[in-house]
């Protein structure tokens, strides 16, 4: 949906995921994204093995991008996406 539902809030950088901002539920995420296309065990079931790889290996660049904005170069957490990082590409998805 465009809007979030009642009582719900949108998650930024996450469309389609809405967290209970008051009421009984204040907290409970709502996913409100296409079943059969959202990021899912069962769903990653279904990709290839060197897809799989390259999408592990796009989320530690971008996390480590985002990493860097907020926090700047040379934290112990960038240290470990980078060994992160190295590992993945070491990967092979035959």
């Amino acid at each position: 949906p465009d809007k979030p539902p009642k009582n719900y809030d949108s998650m930024d950088g996450m469309p389609g995921i809405f967290v209970c901002t008051s009421g009984d539920d204040v907290g409970k995420i709502k996913d409100c994204r296409d079943v059969d296309s959202r990021p899912s065990f069962s769903n990653f079931l279904k990709k290839a093995s060197e897809e799989l790889r390259g999408l592990l290996i796009t989320a530690i660049e971008e996390q480590t991008k985002a990493l860097i904005e907020v926090e700047g170069s040379g934290t112990v957490t960038e240290k470990e996406l980078k060994e992160m990082l190295k590992w993945a590409k070491k990967v092979n998805p035959a």
